[in-house]
């Protein structure tokens, strides 16, 4: 998303979007594999909902205080330094996933 930003070619703009578009899909397939290794069988919707909710919201939170640190005049290098801090929190954070124990089975549908 940066190259889209910092370019002044409309189609060098594009073409970072298209790719932000085609690769967004990693994202949802890495998630879905590590809910599956994480959380009950009977919670994953819930819990991808949850991660969804926060990514969306964290999103809209970094554009605005980007915006705030960009109007004070704070340089795109310590903005990138934030970023890489709250990035190895989350690497920290995943690191301590661990799989959860086999789940009861879910009982049979009432009929």
């Amino acid at each position: 998303m940066a190259l889209a930003v910092n370019t002044g070619t409309l189609a060098l703009a594009a073409a970072g979007l298209i790719v932000t578009g085609l690769t967004a899909s990693w994202f949802t397939a890495n998630v879905l594999s590590m809910l599956c290794l994480a959380t009950d069988p009977r919670f994953r919707a819930t819990a991808y909902g949850v991660i969804n909710t926060a990514v969306f919201f964290l999103g809209g939170a970094v554009i605005f205080f980007t915006g705030i640190w960009r109007d004070q005049h704070i340089s795109l290098n310590s903005i990138f330094n934030v970023g890489l801090i709250g990035w190895v929190a989350c690497v920290g954070l995943l690191l301590t996933i661990r799989p959860v124990a086999a789940a009861q089975p879910l009982p049979p549908p009432a009929s």
